[in-house]
């Protein structure tokens, strides 16, 4: 058996917006499927709020809003605990306030992916992506 790797292109959009479909019907129609491999205003839009005390920003959250998708992904997110930045309880406000807008926009997903500085893991380098999944 031969696998083969093949970039997504307006030539082949067709074939796999029908193989989508097919393989996952509940989830897509060939329509769907086809529109979102090929319509660029169901990527990302930008949103983000910030706290402040005493006038002060103190921290913030921004978000990808994918409408296509029904999903809200943290992008990132910080706050300054007394010149410290942590990304900890002290963000709850600001986490509750993108749930809330995700359920008022009807999204169905949350997310938020943490991710590796300088493609390491707890200090160790990545070596294998594929392994480090399993």
């Amino acid at each position: 058996m031969t696998m083969e790797i093949n970039i997504l292109h307006s030539s082949n959009v067709d074939a796999v917006a029908q193989f989508m479909s097919t393989v996952k019907p509940e989830w897509w129609d060939y329509a769907g499927a086809y529109r979102q491999l090929q319509d660029v205003s169901l990527l990302a839009s930008l949103v983000g709020w910030y706290i402040t005390e005493d006038s002060n920003i103190k921290g913030w959250i921004l978000c990808a809003e994918y409408a296509g998708y029904s999903c809200l992904s943290i992008e990132n997110l910080g706050y300054d605990d007394n010149g410290q930045f942590v990304m900890e309880q002290q963000l709850e406000p600001l986490l509750t306030q993108a749930e809330i807008y995700a359920k008022e926009k009807g999204y169905r997903n949350l997310k938020y992916i943490i991710g590796s500085t300088e493609m390491s893991c707890h200090g160790k380098p990545i070596l294998d992506f594929a392994e480090e999944l399993l």
